[in-house]
């Protein structure tokens, strides 16, 4: 559990406006037109920073990858092919969104705005924790995420990362992606026709 939710942790919302897009489906982050992205995320996608009609994610963090699936509606189906609240208790909120997974020993919390993206999402084990904050820009992308070691409720060791997009698809959301000190995460997303 402790590995799966990890790799969770480098999940941040993005979304707003989308930026020249190109002949081979992909976007560049050069000045000019802008197409808007619908306000509100659906579903779950918001604490997977993405928008549309999503299948699937692959995600590759520069180190390790995984695997998301998410429903029609946009709620998140598995975890590289497993349901991760299948054996364990679960929280939702009223529009359905899972905000807790676990037992008192080991959970996972997510936290969302009123657009639908996270903004924060925990976790922590009976040795380890951490929190991880998310810092928008006026177009509702993720441009810093905050961590912090979080345990017995106390937070320390703060850590800043920003973000830079280099490439979208034509949906909008983002395939390549700076994440700092040399590491570049890429996504490949299929989506229900």
């Amino acid at each position: 559990m402790m590995a799966a939710a990890l790799l969770v942790v480098g999940l941040t919302a993005c979304g707003g406006k989308q930026t020249n897009m190109t002949n081979d489906n992909t976007v560049d982050q050069a000045e000019g037109s802008t197409t808007e992205v619908d306000d509100v995320v659906r579903g779950e996608l918001g604490a997977f920073e993405l928008r549309g009609p999503v299948k699937e994610c692959v995600w590759n963090y520069g180190s390790y990858e995984q695997t998301y699936t998410f429903d029609e509606k946009g709620m998140w189906a598995t975890r590289d092919g497993r349901v991760p609240w299948e054996e364990w208790p679960s929280k939702r909120d009223e529009q359905g969104r899972i905000i807790h997974i676990g037992d008192g020993d080991i959970e996972e919390v997510f936290e969302y705005n009123d657009k639908g993206l996270r903004t924060v999402y925990a976790f922590h084990d009976m040795e380890y924790g951490y929190k991880t904050y998310y810092t928008y820009d006026e177009n509702d992308e993720v441009v810093e995420v905050k961590d912090v070691d979080w345990y017995n409720n106390e937070e320390s060791n703060p850590r800043i990362s920003k973000f830079k997009i280099l490439e979208r698809d034509m949906h909008g959301n983002w395939i390549k992606r700076d994440i700092g000190k040399g590491v570049v995460s890429t996504r490949q997303i299929t989506y229900y026709e």
